[in-house]
């Protein structure tokens, strides 16, 4: 079907190219009527309603600094409390600074005596070693006098005993 409409023979030729020259000629005179309307029909504005007076265009101009003005001042209010901030977690930081200098220092005098306490006691520790290495040679040697008086003993026995 459509390839018998794209299909024109000779004798068709005719018709078809003076409707598609009336088609163009109508579509050129809407064209034309509408640039018409457009241009001198239709209702334009005055331009004083369409654009701003000197004095509109000054009170606008007074609106637009005011709202900056409050923009900038929003910034400023921000930068103030970002710097309070800024300020307090300063002197926190030298608080914290601070304390932890005196933990250190209280650390660091605890751990000294603690030192110094098991020096000493290390030292009295070996103390009782020598001591008490000296006590056990003492006991070695009075359990060898023991023996050899043991034996003394048990001979002086026998010649009681034999006679």
């Amino acid at each position: 079907m459509i390839l018998h409409f794209a299909q024109i023979s000779q004798q068709d030729e005719g018709p078809f190219l003076i409707v598609v020259i009336g088609l163009s000629a109508l579509l050129f005179i809407a064209n034309q009527a509408l640039t018409f309307y457009k241009e001198h029909v239709r209702e334009k504005p005055v331009p004083a309603e369409t654009y701003a007076t000197k004095g509109e265009h000054a009170d606008l101009e007074q609106k637009v600094e005011e709202c900056a003005t409050k923009v900038e001042l929003e910034d400023v209010k921000k930068r103030v409390e970002k710097t309070s901030t800024a300020v307090e977690l300063e002197r926190m930081e030298e608080n914290l600074k601070g304390e932890i200098g005196r933990v250190e220092r209280t650390l660091t005098a605890d751990l000294t005596k603690q030192a110094s306490s098991r020096k000493d006691m290390h030292k009295e520790i070996g103390d009782l070693q020598a001591d008490v290495q000296g006590l056990k040679t003492t006991g070695d040697h009075h359990g060898q006098r023991l023996h050899v008086m043991d034996g003394k003993i048990d001979r002086i026995l026998e010649r009681l005993s034999r006679k």
